[in-house]
């Protein structure tokens, strides 16, 4: 199954001024694709993740939130 990331620019200039290297962003996508996150009760299905920020580790970090999405056929 082909999978994206869609990511607004606000959610790029959040992770920039925040220290997030492409590098974090890009693991936490992989944490993502293999399941990581807790489902946010009552959003239908809302999940968030902790993303370190640079100098901060992950007890002081932020955390995204991301919504899967699966076309239906038409």
């Amino acid at each position: 199954m082909k999978r994206e990331f869609v990511e607004s620019g606000q959610v790029r200039q959040a992770f920039e001024a925040n220290g997030v290297s492409d590098e974090q962003v890009r693991e936490m996508e992989k944490q993502v694709m293999q399941g990581y996150g807790a489902i946010v009760p009552a959003t239908g299905g809302v999940k968030k993740i902790r993303c370190g920020a640079a100098g901060r580790g992950k007890r002081l970090a932020a955390f995204v939130f991301f919504l899967r999405i699966i076309p239906m056929p038409v």
